[in-house]
C-alpha cells in the first residue's frame, strides 16, 4: 500500500466530514472543514508564553513544638494499643486522656 501524505489524508477527512460515509460531496478545496482540520482559518494559534511564575527560594516550614501533654499523652495510647489491639482507637483515646490527666498530677 503506498504512503499517505497528510494532504491525502486531510481530503480523505474533509470528504466524509462534508458528504457523509460516501465520500461525496464538496470537491476538495479549502472550505471550513479543511481550514478547522489544518489550522490555518479560525482564530490565530494561541502563543506559549511561559510560565508566569517566578522562581522562589522555599522557605522550610517551622516546626511546631509538640505540648508535654501531646507527648505523654502519646505514650498512653501506644501503651493501649498494645495492650487492647482490637479495641477502636476512639475508645483507646479517652481512656488515654484520662491516663494522661492521671500522670500529669
Amino acid at each position: 500500500m503506498a504512503e499517505w501524505t497528510k494532504d491525502d489524508v486531510i481530503e480523505l477527512l474533509v470528504g466524509i466530514i462534508a458528504g457523509g460515509r460516501g465520500g461525496g460531496g464538496l470537491p476538495p478545496g479549502p472550505d471550513l472543514a479543511t481550514q478547522m482540520i489544518t489550522g490555518s482559518g479560525g482564530r490565530p494559534p494561541r502563543r506559549n508564553r511561559g510560565s508566569r511564575r517566578t522562581s522562589r527560594v522555599q522557605i522550610p516550614k517551622r516546626k511546631r513544638k509538640v505540648s508535654a501533654y501531646q507527648r505523654e499523652f502519646g505514650r498512653q495510647l501506644k501503651k493501649l494499643k498494645r495492650a487492647h489491639p482490637r479495641t477502636p482507637v476512639t475508645k483507646l483515646m479517652k481512656r488515654a486522656h484520662a491516663a494522661t490527666r492521671r500522670a500529669r498530677k
